[in-house]
């Protein structure tokens, strides 16, 4: 007789449990999981089969190290996944954190020429550290960031190298001026000590609009001239140029500012509420809280990921395998301190990402997708300081029901497709507070539908298409609002591509066949269909209040052509049409219902 295998339930508790333990029950849970770095004893021998679930206990901090699924070992079986779960036993979801606690005494400054003459020195302590840990690694404050101290300050420590708040280096300076390893800047460079910026950093703006942090290597006074590491890249000689100057004691002047010697391991902080010992202070020492590498029927879900540099990644790490069928939902990644990687990033064939939300992402892209037959769906990101959902390299997919907001970091986007992307789907989304609304860059064949593009009148392009561009681009019912310039803007639309632009509400004209827009601002050689409303609370519910729904009489009610070859619902799911005609824009106009006889 053929041996019949059951699935399993195993139980994780990091602060109560025990690898001796069976892990078969809540009362024999494991302390760590049977694919977490730490492992030991029983979960380091089990091997995960389809229709397994992991469960850890929700509401308990799990610093076991990383989660680590070997897809050469642990695979689950089509339509019978083996599945991480952070939700259904305990209270709320389990929390990954990825950082160490620091224990010890602080010490408070002692003088103000014991802290390099800063005179906030009677509210800033230090503390010793062993490891080995560099000035950006992510240092915390209860469940808060730590900020740098810089000069200048930013207006949003957040976003401190956007670049209207860096020192502007004027284009063409003979006195002030920038190399790939150097600034001269009399105007700030006046110290006599040649030692003076021993151990800061400086961001510095290059090609292509990004910044990067770079060591001070030297000082020279005499020419009013620092040197730093070199840049890796070349820098702008048409425009202004930026920097700021980071992790120097003297530039602590606000509560939650922090820095760190390198050299001497010590760490300074001004703690908020001026009280050092009413706060908890860790630092983030583990990259990736779960890392899933060439596996196959895989699903992630239910957890609080925190403090790390990436919270979920998934992606063909061992030998080549290609992951497959994987689902992530229902998670949230929140304050993750990155240096230019992702919150979660998925790289497989038919992946689902959905329900999960990403909240502080610091230099982060929110969402990074890759492979065949990807849906991003009913996300929320909020606070990437890189793109906020990024498409590359991504084949017959789709972006939906997503919400995308405040993704403000330099070369920051809302939504962006590209690298060799091919016949995509963005949909139903909601981006607003971004650099660039959307971007699409070596793309061939997508669809842009039911979109808001809200620019909020800081940039120029809610929608920008970049070089390689190819195939049949559709842009339908989308509204789009808040071009600093009343601009969109596709290279080569026109030439190279076949454009349809139709039944938008828009700041801009594009080029291509266009037909049954509304456009918010001067247009002229109106194509059919098209008319110009420049009042938007003539069409919108409020505007205001970035309510984009359309207003009782508004002009795009019933004023749109019918494109049901492609779609029948608009960003709510609400059936088009309504009324007579398609509606233009994102929403189809639905009338309030009529309250009940005698209902006030």
């Amino acid at each position: 007789m053929a041996e019949i295998s059951l699935a399993a339930t195993y139980y994780v508790d990091f602060e109560n449990g025990n690898n001796s333990n069976s892990g078969t029950s809540p009362s024999a849970a494991w302390k760590h999981s049977p694919s977490g770095s730490n492992a030991t004893d029983i979960p380091r021998s089990i091997r995960l089969r389809g229709g397994d679930t992991v469960l850890f206990k929700g509401g308990t901090v799990y610093r076991g190290g990383p989660i680590y699924i070997d897809g050469r070992y642990d695979n689950g079986d089509v339509g019978n996944p083996i599945v991480f779960k952070g939700d259904g036993w305990g209270n709320g979801k389990a929390i990954i954190d990825g950082s160490t606690l620091i224990t010890g005494s602080w010490q408070r400054c002692s003088s103000q020429s014991a802290c390099a003459g800063n005179p906030n020195w009677s509210n800033i302590y230090y503390i010793g550290l062993s490891g080995n840990y560099v000035f950006n690694q992510g240092f915390f404050e209860d469940d808060e960031f730590l900020w740098y101290s810089q000069d200048p300050n930013p207006s949003e420590p957040f976003f401190n190298d956007v670049l209207e708040s860096l020192r502007v280096i004027p284009k063409g300076d003979p006195n002030i001026k920038q190399t790939r390893t150097s600034i001269t800047d009399p105007r700030y460079f006046t110290q006599s000590d040649p030692n003076s910026w021993n151990g800061a950093y400086v961001i510095a703006w290059k090609i292509p609009n990004v910044t990067v942090n770079k060591k001070i290597t030297g000082y020279d006074p005499a020419t009013h001239t620092i040197y730093h590491e070199d840049l890796g890249g070349d820098l702008y000689t048409d425009r202004n140029s930026y920097y700021s100057v980071l992790n120097h004691l003297s530039m602590i002047d606000t509560p939650g500012e922090f820095v760190f010697d390198e050299l001497n391991k010590r760490l300074y902080v001004w703690p908020r509420g001026n009280n050092i010992n009413l706060r908890q202070y860790s630092i983030r020492n583990l990259h990736t809280g779960i890392v899933a590498g060439g596996v196959k029927n895989i699903t992630i879900e239910g957890f609080i990921i925190q403090k790390f540099a990436m919270a979920i990644r998934v992606y063909d790490a061992i030998g080549g395998l290609v992951p497959e069928n994987v689902i992530i939902k229902n998670n949230e990644a929140r304050k993750l301190k990155s240096n230019n990687w992702y919150a979660i990033h998925v790289r497989a064939i038919n992946a689902t990402i959905e329900n999960n939300r990403v909240i502080d992402a610091y230099r982060a892209v929110g969402i990074l997708a890759g492979g065949e037959n990807v849906v991003l769906r009913n996300n929320f990101v909020s606070r990437a300081s890189r793109q906020g959902i990024w498409f590359m390299g991504t084949r017959n997919s789709v972006i939906e029901n997503n919400r995308v907001q405040d993704s403000r970091g330099t070369h920051a986007n809302g939504i962006s497709v590209y690298l060799n992307s091919e016949n995509i789907t963005v949909r139903n989304n909601f981006v607003t507070g971004s650099n660039m609304p959307f971007t699409m860059e070596d793309t061939n064949n997508i669809n842009i539908y039911n979109n808001v593009f809200d620019a909020e009148e800081k940039v120029i392009y809610p929608i920008a298409g970049w070089r390689g561009m190819t195939g049949i681009i559709n842009i339908f019912n989308n509204t789009i609002v808040g071009s600093a310039n009343n601009a969109l803007f596709i290279r080569d639309c026109g030439i190279t591509n076949q454009v349809f632009f139709k039944n938008n509400i828009t700041d801009g004209v594009l080029c291509g066949e266009r037909s049954h827009n509304i456009y918010t601002m001067s247009a002229s050689n109106l194509a059919i269909g098209e008319k110009i409303e420049k009042d938007l609370t003539k069409i919108f519910v409020n505007p205001v209040a970035k309510d984009y729904r359309l207003k009782e009489g508004s002009p795009a009610i019933n004023a749109g052509t019918n494109l049901s070859t492609y779609f029948s619902t608009d960003l709510n799911g609400v059936s088009r049409p309504k009324g007579s005609a398609w509606d233009i824009g994102a929403y189809e106009f639905k009338k309030p219902s009529a309250p009940s006889p005698g209902v006030q």
